[in-house]
């Protein structure tokens, strides 16, 4: 995958692609210079997947920091009837690509 795609690819992708080039370069046959590319992708990929985890976090905390409470921030809390309706809410809306925010 070249450069110029990176911030199209999806997490799973990027997760995929950078699975890959461990595995080449952990093999221990690659020359040198395209060792030094794989190392420099991979660092590329996991600049984008940093990214990708924390635009979700924000967005979960999003979903969660108004709990009724004036705001105040919960955590994560799978048992919360009200958690459970948030995530599926999530969930619908990201597969229609209808985000609120």
């Amino acid at each position: 995958m070249s450069e110029n795609t990176t911030a199209e690819i999806s997490f799973e992708q990027a997760i995929s692609e950078l699975e890959k080039l461990v595995s080449e370069i952990e093999n221990g046959s690659l020359p040198l210079e395209k060792m030094i590319d794989h190392i420099e992708r991979g660092a590329k990929l996991i600049k984008l997947c940093q990214g990708k985890l924390n635009v979700m976090n924000s967005k979960v905390e999003l979903l969660f920091k108004d709990d009724g409470n004036a705001g105040e921030f919960r955590e994560f809390d799978t048992s919360s009837e009200r958690s459970r309706a948030a995530a599926q809410a999530a969930t619908v809306s990201a597969n229609q690509d209808d985000l609120p925010f």
